[in-house]
């Protein structure tokens, strides 16, 4: 599916007949996982990159010219991502990509965009992916800084013995790697280490391996699937009351819906503060609710801060928007973005560190900042 998603075409146009030249417009484009299982990753990411281009075309767009903006949808489909990216590099000329969702397209399409020297802001917290690149970036922190924040948590309330659960797919696989290293540094003990797969039908093996395990705190690494609250629903049903504490995908709707008040009191991490919002974010919440009337998730956000990076990229080059120039400005950019204080490095292509995450606990059905 193609969404040809213009902000003043849809806005700022429709009120004038006053077309845009080629000489005056610069094209980017996105790659997304809309439909299919990760849509409630992928819809909030396509929200979030409309909005922010809304917002710099009705402040003038980039280096004086309207931003000319292109999605797919790849369905999470590894195959499709790499056709759809070269259709955006090869047809669409653009100069700069957004996305992708999840971890099994960002390794398809990274190579692609850097092989083809056209700038990504994706939403994927591996960093290998853009390790020893010049045109890949992230507008979300790395895999790395959220294991640190969830076993930060765990001493905190004086776990010593734990367990961790996981999606069996790369992105899972990836955030237990850091989670069995992470505790082995931190002094932790790890009684448990149980994964399942996101096409499973009975979760009950897997949750009672948790359950045996006795641990004191059980932290997990979904992958944003509806498997991942399946697999709490069968842990829950065993009677297992044990402290949970969740990567960024655990506040995730279908949690309290599928968990319901068995996910009560779970502990997650948020790139968005709710309840006390930086100046950035509080723009950001009420602008947002107010175009799609519903609140943003991170991963909106995430998004609108990745377009907002190119943009000053751009600025920074003097208002050149081609891939060399905004790449080179990219290394050394600073930016008071929505999620967090960006200050992007060649050895950091994210720019973020633990700060950008906010625990968050299920209260009544209700995500809150603790």
């Amino acid at each position: 599916m193609k969404y040809l998603l213009s902000a003043l075409a849809a806005g700022v146009l429709a009120a004038s007949t006053v077309p845009v030249s080629a000489a005056d417009e610069v094209k980017v484009g996105a790659v997304l996982s809309i439909e299919g299982i990760f849509s409630a990753i992928g819809v909030p990411e396509r929200e979030g990159v409309q909005l922010a281009v809304d917002h710099l075309n009705q402040a003038g767009g980039v280096g004086g010219k309207h931003i000319n903006l292109t999605i797919y949808d790849d369905g999470g489909d590894q195959a499709k991502s790499v056709q759809l990216s070269n259709r955006l590099i090869f047809q669409d000329k653009v100069v700069a990509a957004f996305g992708p969702t999840v971890t099994p397209t960002g390794e398809m399409i990274a190579p692609v965009f850097e092989q083809n020297k056209v700038v990504e802001i994706g939403y994927v917290a591996q960093d290998y992916l853009w390790k020893d690149t010049q045109f890949i970036f992230m507008s979300i922190p790395t895999d790395a800084v959220l294991v640190e924040a969830m076993l930060g948590y765990a001493k905190k309330i004086g776990a010593k013995k734990i367990a961790i659960a996981y999606a069996d797919v790369p992105y899972g696989v990836s955030g237990a790697k850091l989670m069995r290293q992470g505790a082995k540094n931190a002094g932790l003990d790890l009684v448990g280490d149980v994964k399942w797969g996101e096409g499973d039908i009975d979760f009950t093996p897997a949750a009672n391996q948790l359950r045996s395990a006795k641990a004191e705190a059980i932290l997990t690494w979904g992958s944003c699937a509806v498997a991942d609250a399946q697999v709490l629903k069968a842990l829950r049903d065993t009677g297992d009351a044990t402290p949970l504490i969740g990567n960024i995908c655990m506040p995730l709707p279908t949690t309290a819906q599928v968990v319901g008040k068995g996910a009560e009191g779970a502990v997650s991490f948020s790139l968005l503060d709710y309840s006390k919002p930086s100046a950035p974010a509080a723009a950001f919440l009420a602008a947002y609710s107010e175009k799609y009337k519903h609140p943003p998730s991170p991963f909106a956000a995430a998004a609108y801060d990745g377009v907002q990076l190119w943009a000053r990229a751009v600025a920074r080059a003097g208002g050149k928007t081609d891939p060399e120039s905004v790449a080179a400005a990219m290394i050394g950019l600073t930016y008071d973005g929505v999620i967090g204080n960006f200050k992007i490095t060649k050895d950091n292509h994210t720019g973020l560190d633990a700060a950008a995450y906010k625990a968050i606990v299920l209260k009544n059905g209700n995500w809150t900042t603790m």
